[in-house]
């Protein structure tokens, strides 16, 4: 069976933009992924130490405020608003590189390794921290090796924020028979269990502490990430039945245990399977996984023999369906659908603001997944009344506002290819006026799922 543009372009990127340049072969998608970013300049972020001065400038001021220091209460509003602007831009960033992009498959990768190394902006410092987490974490190490998106994600500030690993002291260290503070697990337990052997693999709880105890030292400083000797518990540390750690505490004892992890099999089934999942079936064949994991296994974990395997399988070229796209997923291939993308990259403050609350009605809260294990792959998590009737809502207003012009007999066919049944073809060609036939498109099964 052939992999169709339609299914290329639908399944494993954000759906065909009709009259524009698509993904057309696996062999050029996988070619473009190891370029460098194209829209690197176009929307270039703040690094996390900008954010970082930033949120230290806001936390002065909250001091200064306290103190009723003259002009303190304004400062805290101006930096508030400068803060609130970024993390706008982050989502704009976030949703035009994958709206406008040619190659969907690696804004799809993105959007998926930033879900697996979930790093949620449950804060206002979180928040302003995430952008700068996918541009440095993420998207530059999708075309590596496990290890090196491992070990960005693990030592990146945001991770240590989020997971609260800058607080997490050995006990025995020299600041910890000071401070009377003690270990945080949370980061050790999370790579663990989400990010590499997966759940019920084959780890202790005391692998987790000794893990935690090895990752003590890690903290953050004035300019991002640093290891802190006098934060780590002393002595060697024994996980998954291997020792690590020297009597001169430094950080490659943490970087050698997460490349030992990044290879491990159950590393690599956790990984085959969260990749069959999310791009192909909520219940993905075992041939599939294990072609994948395979691939993992034998390339030592270089993330391309894993996206080649998987988009070579017969099971990627199946027919469509069988997945429910993600409000981000099914917002982005409407403003494709529509040939929005350009408009979209410059649209307002209040625009994105609009969007991203139709996603957040949808059941999205963009960057704020709820937990460390990021968003749920099953169709009847998204498919509830309430995030149909806000898809429903979406679509129509969409098409309305920019669907009158458009001939949905010809859209079908441009976006859906084969994938569109004959009952929707006619039911779409039926309708009284252009707009609705496109609204009735954007609502249908078919253009929902992938």
């Amino acid at each position: 069976m052939t992999l169709t543009k339609s299914t290329l372009n639908n399944r494993f990127g954000y759906g065909i933009q009709p009259n524009m340049t698509n993904m057309s072969s696996v062999s050029n998608v996988l070619s473009d992924l190891a370029k460098p970013d194209f829209f690197q300049k176009q929307f270039n972020r703040p690094s996390f130490k900008q954010r970082l001065n930033l949120f230290n400038k806001l936390q002065k001021a909250r001091k200064d405020e306290q103190q009723n220091k003259t002009g303190s209460m304004q400062s805290v509003k101006d930096i508030q608003k400068i803060i609130r602007t970024w993390v706008i831009k982050d989502v704009h960033a976030f949703i035009s590189k994958a709206a406008l992009s040619e190659n969907g498959f690696k804004e799809r990768l993105v959007a998926f390794w930033n879900d697996h190394f979930t790093v949620s902006g449950r804060n206002q410092e979180l928040m302003l921290a995430h952008g700068a987490y996918i541009d440095e974490a993420i998207r530059p190490n999708i075309a590596g090796k496990f290890s090196d998106i491992l070990k960005a994600s693990a030592t990146h500030p945001a991770m240590l924020l989020y997971l609260d690993q800058h607080n997490s002291i050995g006990p025995n260290s020299i600041a910890g028979k000071k401070q009377k503070r003690g270990l945080n697990e949370n980061l050790a337990r999370e790579i663990l269990e989400l990010h590499t052997l997966g759940v019920g693999g084959s780890y202790s709880q005391n692998d987790v502490r000794q893990f935690a105890e090895l990752l003590t030292g890690l903290t953050i400083g004035k300019v991002g990430s640093q290891f802190n000797p006098r934060f780590s518990e002393p002595g060697k540390k024994t996980i998954l039945g291997n020792s690590y750690g020297t009597n001169k505490p430094n950080l490659q004892p943490i970087l050698d245990f997460l490349d030992d992890l990044s290879i491990h099999q159950e590393t690599a089934h956790h990984i085959a399977k969260k990749l069959a999942i999310h791009f192909v079936s909520e219940n993905p064949s075992k041939i599939l996984v294990k072609a994948i994991r395979t691939a993992f296994i034998k390339s030592g974990g270089e993330l391309m023999a894993l996206y080649e395997a998987m988009l070579n399988h017969p099971d990627s070229a199946m027919p469509l369906g069988d997945k429910v796209k993600w409000p981000i997923q099914y917002v982005i291939s409407s403003i494709r659908a529509l040939n929005l993308s350009q408009g979209l990259s410059k649209a307002s403050d209040k625009e994105l603001i609009d969007i991203h609350s139709a996603m957040l009605k949808m059941g999205q809260d963009l960057f704020r997944p709820s937990g460390p294990d990021g968003w749920s792959e099953a169709a009847s998590y998204w498919i509830t009344p309430p995030n149909l009737a806000a898809r429903i809502e979406w679509a129509g207003g969409l098409a309305n506002e920019h669907g009158q012009g458009v001939d949905p007999r010809i859209l079908i066919k441009q976006v859906l290819g084969d994938s569109a049944s004959e009952q929707l073809i006619y039911a779409v060609g039926d309708t009284e006026s252009k707009w609705e036939g496109v609204a009735l498109l954007l609502i249908s099964p078919e253009f929902n799922r992938h």
